[in-house]
């Protein structure tokens, strides 16, 4: 018997034969990585949606990502293009080095290679919640923090979002990182004592802070 394929026309992925017999993945490592090949250049990655749309974890994800990475079919590199925390994933052939691979101009543009092609988390074309206002703030607090936002998390996040746009609560995430306490507690402490001060903007925080660094200053919260 012979095989016959029929001719796809559109919505189609472009996968490497190598990995398609590659014999040492595991089906659920086989599966997420062509479903990364499948997100359009220009994703935002996030672990937690990844999670929710192949049924596993966030640890899961994370564990399934270190063996792809592992076995040479995915290297992650910092953006340092960015002001904020970034990263790029750059998924490629087993053997194919990503030093070949500019990233000084990373966009959701096409870019490919030497057979690598860049995915990166720089702009998010998909919204992760179903708040399209919303949707920046809880996948940069579930990059840094490692955690999944939901239920009353996500409900009191979605209240701070009344009083604070996304740029002023990412503020308060990279205070966070930089205090070297990355939890939602120590987060939810920055943001309640903004609110109790009656900061409006995030030039307001700022010049504050820089003004009166001692009487301004956040506490570091043990929790």
């Amino acid at each position: 018997m012979a095989i016959l394929k029929s001719q796809i026309r559109n919505k189609f992925t472009n996968i490497p034969n190598s990995i398609i017999q590659e014999n040492k993945l595991s089906d659920g490592d086989f599966r997420l990585l062509i479903y990364l090949y499948s997100l359009p250049n220009g994703w935002k990655i996030n672990q937690g949606y990844l999670g929710l749309k192949l049924g596993c974890n966030r640890r899961n994800i994370s564990a399934k990502i270190g063996r792809i990475k592992e076995a040479g079919y995915l290297d992650i590199i910092k953006n340092n293009n960015t002001k904020n925390v970034d990263y790029i994933y750059i998924l490629k052939e087993k053997g194919v080095s990503s030093s070949d691979v500019s990233v000084n101009d990373v966009s959701s543009s096409d870019a490919s290679v030497n057979d690598s092609y860049i995915n990166t988390n720089i702009i998010n074309t998909k919204e992760i919640k179903n708040s399209s206002s919303s949707k920046n703030i809880f996948s940069y607090i579930e990059d840094n923090f490692l955690v999944t936002v939901n239920g009353t998390n996500f409900e009191k996040i979605k209240e701070y979002l009344k009083c604070y746009d996304d740029d002023v609560l990412c503020y308060a995430i990279d205070l966070c990182v930089a205090n070297g306490i990355t939890t939602l507690s120590y987060f939810y402490g920055i943001v309640d004592s903004w609110i109790s001060l009656r900061y409006r903007t995030l030039e307001e925080i700022k010049l504050k802070d820089k003004k009166s660094p001692k009487e301004e200053k956040i506490p570091r919260r043990t929790f």
